[in-house]
């Protein structure tokens, strides 16, 4: 069994546990927000899929084409969108507004391994007539324009595809007139990122915009946005794979030493997928913080061997705690 195989029945085993614990009342309170019943999903999503890909769209003509290009099967689940999934990819077709969005991305996060890459691919208006509909965009740069926040995802790979701000909007941008100012409009992005944003790095979250029409207010035709999600998607993959190949480390700034030393504690204490990865965090925040890699802190450390996995739960958090 592959090193990949490993960790994902890891993944299922731990995953299965947290649901197991939230379902008799004993699950212990998290970094994360409280599970809703939303996150009570069947078992078989849980004992087929463990994804580290995971893609929100709002409308079926932007998830279709996904669906089959990926060949994900749709779910049976107990929540009010339709959910895919296949190997290591799951996929939520959420309907439209960024609450759905944020409501989609986060229950699909719940199970995910805590090195995915969170991806929203949808249509946008475009304010340029000049450009093409069917053009493909990667947002660098988001505004809610409810709240005014912005966001700004990193991008920490080289790419070929032009780069815009898209603004996230309640209402159709034709009840907007005159008052945009962004390069891109959606009903969907500024959920996605927020939600997402509360599970991941920004460096793995992903959006990306097809412009389907220039805020004329007139009828789109489906099959169209339909074509052009699909005629996008051998760009959308490529770039989705450059972004996931970007790992923790290099993004951290470790040193080689640095980051066998790692190694040799994950190792020695016998550390869980999601345990080693909070431990690289929070090492890379020490250093970022103080200048310093906190060396003196991991040799101590590597002095004790927990027993079980009680133990090394204590261990560990004692650890991350002085980090």
């Amino acid at each position: 069994m592959s090193f990949r195989q490993w960790k994902k029945v890891i993944w299922v085993i731990e995953a299965a546990h947290v649901f197991l614990n939230f379902a008799s009342g004993e699950r212990k309170a998290s970094r994360h927000q409280p599970f809703t019943t939303l996150d009570v999903i069947h078992a078989e999503f849980l004992a087929i899929n463990v994804p580290n890909m995971i893609f929100v769209t709002a409308l079926p003509v932007e998830g279709r084409p996904l669906a089959r290009r990926l060949r994900l099967k749709q779910m049976q689940t107990d929540v009010r969108f339709s959910v895919f999934s296949g190997e290591n990819t799951s996929l939520a077709i959420c309907g439209v507004g960024a609450n759905a969005s944020a409501t989609a991305t986060s229950h699909l996060l719940t199970l995910a391994g805590p090195d995915s890459i969170a991806v929203n691919l949808g249509l946008a208006g475009c304010c340029d007539k000049s450009i093409e509909c069917g053009s493909l965009f990667l947002i660098n740069r988001i505004i809610d324009a409810s709240s005014g926040r912005e966001f700004f995802p990193e991008i920490l790979f080289r790419h070929d595809l032009p780069e815009a701000t898209c603004v996230t909007h309640p209402k159709p941008v034709k009840d907007f007139a005159g008052e945009v100012s962004s390069e891109l409009i959606d009903m969907e992005v500024a959920g996605f990122y927020q939600a997402a944003s509360a599970f991941l790095p920004s460096h793995r979250i992903l959006s990306l915009k097809v412009v389907s029409d220039h805020l004329e207010g007139n009828k789109l035709s489906l099959s169209n946005c339909e074509s052009w999600i699909e005629a996008s998607l051998e760009q959308v993959l490529n770039v989705v794979e450059r972004a996931n190949s970007v790992t923790a480390r290099e993004v951290t700034g470790l040193s080689k030493d640095e980051s066998t030393l790692i190694d040799r504690l994950v190792e020695t204490w016998r550390l869980t997928a999601t345990q080693k990865v909070q431990l690289e965090n929070a090492v890379a925040l020490a250093k970022w913080t103080s200048a310093c890699f906190p060396k003196e802190q991991l040799d101590q450390a590597l002095k004790s061997k927990p027993s079980h996995k009680h133990e090394r739960a204590e261990l560990l958090g004692g650890l991350l705690e002085k980090l």
